[in-house]
């Protein structure tokens, strides 16, 4: 190994104090976890790290400094002569063919080290035993290329943005025909798991080509009749089978394999998305693949999730989901577990609870967003962040327009002369808004008024929001009958309905696709599992294909339509 010059004169910066022989290495490894535990949590190494960020492509300095000074203590560090080392990634020797050159004839995978242009056969197990073929220590470094191709979204949904463009780029490369993983800090997460892992289930994000493979989900956006005769005939012949509390018991045995099995992504995706948090409340009662689906659709490491089952629910199906927010540090179950009654004060009590619990888990997120186990979203995390961003404070809370004054007539004039307003639980709400509806003096005394009102989700927070005198922090100011809100797409009998009403409510059919694909609305609702299922599955790729596009840097979002909404463009603060 070669000494880095560490800064643009040729000097390293001030020498650390652990070590007077700094390293010279790749950014490319492969590491024992004990190493990689080391690196991370070592009162040493991140005091060395700390004293890397000084110098220059420290990516080459710090783990090959670790590495390559035994003294500090490295589990698998390297003891032997630098100048004798032979790293696996050295096309130019060969080192390749003679450190992999093991007969695993019997081995249930295969992988390739990649040698310049050419590849050289290494049959093992797994990826960590791929690794353990140099003796299970932290100096094995290399390209490896996985076949069979299914490996592909796995790996790439548990790897870091950079690393999966990285790859991207490479599998255009010619003769490359199975996914391609960089060994070390790109492909580190997948080595953690079980890569070998017969896992049945969904395709995660990060696949090419259809992830809905019994209909043409592209056409039946477009508004392809033949396609969709054909989805609605097979609605009708195929019965779809769902998963079962017991299912997700199983599965939430190992936690990192439920997350890799199911498809979440567990990194932030972008700096943008990583700096603008959000929060979710799930209500959810029954139909646990529905609601588990949903929290994948929508789950980011860094945003925060208050789920709250219906009292009502059975034991089963809560314990199932109980056991799935176990598997997440920023998923968790309400503090208070609520019988829901529609019409009643029960409906916005457990949204009261959850802001109440995810204000107090962390000061980080930037809006709220309600939604039900029978709801998916519209747009991608990504999306969802770029409008938000454009709300800049304002609150997405419906008004409807007429005489609702049966509802609030039992429960006498309102305090402080508000004008009660009817709205929809569905809202977007602001953290501000959120802190004034549950902590200010005047919003808990409407509420207590509204606890004697017919429907009081209805109107507790459109009140808050259509009543700017209050002040709570981007309540509207302007022409309620101008008006638009995208909190949800319901379709309520204004328009066509593909599906069926229930209430007079449309229940999505697959023919509402292209209206879907179409809408500004952030979420829609309503959807039932056992009608119209190709509905939901085409909805999941249409969110799958957005985000993988925008990761590959593909796609770009325009978000002058929602910087000119009226409630943006006119709100208090």
């Amino acid at each position: 190994m070669s000494q880095r010059i560490g800064l643009p004169d040729g000097k390293w910066p001030v020498l650390h104090p652990l070590t007077s022989n700094p390293s010279k290495g790749w950014y490319m490894q492969c590491f024992s976890r004990a190493f990689v535990e080391f690196a991370l949590h070592n009162e040493k190494a991140v005091e060395f790290y700390n004293w890397t960020k000084k110098t220059y492509i420290p990516d080459e300095t710090f783990f090959a400094t670790l590495n390559h000074n035994p003294s500090l203590g490295a589990h698998g560090a390297y003891t032997g002569n630098k100048t004798a080392e032979s790293f696996i990634a050295d096309s130019k020797t060969g080192a390749a063919s003679r450190v992999l050159g093991k007969d695993t004839n019997n081995a249930e995978q295969t992988y390739f080290a990649i040698r310049g242009v050419k590849a050289q056969r290494v049959n093992a197990k797994s990826a960590v035993e791929a690794a353990s073929l140099s003796g299970g220590t932290s100096h094995f470094a290399a390209m490896l290329r996985f076949c069979p191709p299914r490996f592909e979204p796995k790996l790439y949904a548990a790897m870091p943005r950079h690393c999966v463009r990285f790859m991207a780029f490479l599998a255009k490369a010619p003769l490359l025909k199975c996914a391609i993983v960089t060994v070390g800090i790109c492909s580190l997460p997948a080595l953690l798991l079980s890569t070998t892992s017969q896992l049945s289930g969904p395709q995660t994000m990060f696949k090419e080509g259809a992830l809905v493979t019994d209909v043409n989900c592209k056409a039946l956006f477009k508004g392809d009749m033949g396609e969709l005769n054909g989805a609605n005939m097979l609605t009708k012949t195929l019965k779809r089978t769902h998963l079962q509390p017991n299912d997700y018991k199983k599965w939430i045995a190992n936690c990192s394999s439920f997350k890799l099995h199911r498809g979440y992504i567990t990194d932030t995706l972008s700096e943008l998305e990583r700096e603008f948090p959000i929060a979710f409340s799930i209500l959810m009662f029954k139909d646990i693949e529905m609601f588990e689906r949903l929290l994948r659709a929508i789950y980011r490491p860094q945003n925060f999730y208050c789920i709250h089952v219906d009292d009502k629910t059975s034991d089963e199906i809560f314990k199932a989901v109980v056991s799935i927010t176990g598997c997440f540090e920023n998923v968790f179950m309400a503090s208070q577990r609520i019988d829901v009654v529609w019409g009643k004060l029960s409906v916005l009590t457990p949204e009261l609870v959850c802001m109440e619990d995810l204000i107090r888990r962390s000061r980080k997120w930037k809006y709220f967003i309600n939604l039900t186990g029978q709801e998916f979203p519209l747009k991608s995390n990504f999306e969802l962040v770029q409008i938000l961003t454009a709300f800049n404070g304002s609150n997405d809370v419906e008004h409807v327009t007429g005489n609702w004054s049966p509802r609030w007539k039992v429960a006498g004039p309102p305090p402080f002369n508000i004008k009660p307003v009817k709205g929809v639980v569905h809202a977007v709400l602001s953290r501000a808004f959120v802190e004034f509806a549950l902590h200010n003096e005047k919003a808990v005394e409407f509420y207590n008024w509204t606890k004697k009102t017919y429907i009081p989700d209805e109107t507790f927070f459109a009140t808050l929001n259509h009543n700017p005198s209050l002040g709570a922090h981007g309540a509207y100011t302007g022409n309620k009958t101008a008006e638009s809100f995208i909190a949800r797409f319901k379709n309520r009998g204004s328009i066509p309905c593909a599906g069926k009403r229930v209430r007079g409510v449309c229940i999505i059919g697959t023919g509402d696709l292209p209206l879907l694909a179409r809408s500004k609305s952030l979420f829609v609702n309503k959807l039932h599992q056992d009608f119209h299922p190709y509905a939901y599955d085409c909805l999941e790729e249409l969110i799958a294909n957005r985000t993988r596009d925008y990761y590959y840097g593909r796609w770009t979002f325009d978000t002058s339509y929602y910087t000119q909404l009226d409630f943006v463009k006119n709100k208090v603060g």
